[in-house]
């Protein structure tokens, strides 16, 4: 069965955990299709973990289409999530623009890095049909150096204004990188996030929310 963000929010309401594991080639990405995986993500990491880049800004469309394409061919079942690189969602234009190629190399979703700044880009790719994974917390592409977001009450409160704002037009799918499970987050004001409600996946650094 082909799994989409229904699926995921399907899993969310029934209290399952949503397993996301990244991939950047096709041999990976049938394994981990054929072994259940819930989403299978082509992260802008492949610039520093497989084409020896300095960082993932780095990382152009090219490469996205490039490793996209593999690990579509690879997939039958689980959600494909591709990250639509750096300086690939400056602009409404340029945003959709790259989403419809990602999605003709086989992608299900995009992945958008940003917070409450990049709403209106959110909600102009989820109005042009794409799926939309909101990518909020640590943003390689916009932050110099990895660190924990969400660990005082205002920082947690703009998480969570980031969530309202992006994974609410993205119809929920959202990725929170570097935020720890015992943040303020969780007590932050007018906060609809409780860990007994969650669906998560649970890698090194990210987990996942419908």
């Amino acid at each position: 069965m082909k799994k989409n963000l229904q699926y995921m929010l399907d899993k969310k309401r029934a209290g399952t955990p949503i397993t996301v594991v990244t991939a950047y080639d096709f041999p990976t990405a049938q394994i981990l299709d054929e072994a259940g995986i819930d989403a299978v993500l082509i992260g802008d990491s492949v610039g520093t973990n497989c084409l020896g880049y300095q960082n993932e800004r780095e990382v152009t469309m090219e490469d996205m289409a490039h490793h996209t394409s593999a690990v579509s061919r690879g997939v039958r079942d689980a959600l494909v999530i591709a990250d639509l690189p750096y300086r690939g969602a400056d602009n409404i234009d340029d945003a959709l623009t790259n989403a419809k190629r990602l999605v003709g190399c086989g992608a299900d979703c995009v992945k958008v890095e940003g917070w409450g700044e990049m709403a209106d880009i959110v909600k102009a790719l989820r109005g042009g049909g794409f799926a939309v994974c909101a990518h909020i917390g640590y943003n390689p592409q916009i932050h110099d150096k990895p660190r924990v977001f969400g660990k005082d009450a205002e920082q947690a409160a703009a998480l969570f204004e980031a969530r309202k704002r992006c994974a609410t037009p993205a119809r929920g799918l959202s990725c929170w990188r570097w935020c720890p499970l015992n943040s303020p987050a969780e007590s932050a004001p007018n906060c609809q996030y409780r860990q007994s409600e969650s669906a998560a996946a649970t890698g090194a650094t990210g987990r996942y929310w419908s």
